[in-house]
């Protein structure tokens, strides 16, 4: 018999992906990211088509990971027998 799920596996794995998206928001809304990355004017306003275009990057990059995380899986997953 085949067992697809351990019973320490999480059968709702969306909490982590919530986290995930959540660190990428809290890591770019901080104010040493945005003075570093040019996020904001020199008024100390937020320069809001700067962030839109870094918060779209970061969450193709978080999309990308899991897409490439996925297809690595695959083969290196453990095999039912």
């Amino acid at each position: 018999m085949c067992q697809f799920f351990s019973p320490h596996t999480p059968l709702v794995p969306d909490e982590l992906t919530l986290a995930r998206s959540g660190i990428g928001g809290g890591i770019i809304a901080q104010d040493l990211f945005m003075q570093k990355y040019g996020l904001k004017n020199p008024d100390g306003t937020t320069n809001a088509s700067r962030k839109d275009r870094v918060s779209s990057i970061v969450v193709s990059v978080l999309q990308a990971g899991a897409f490439f995380g996925a297809l690595t899986s695959a083969p290196t997953s453990g095999k039912c027998v």
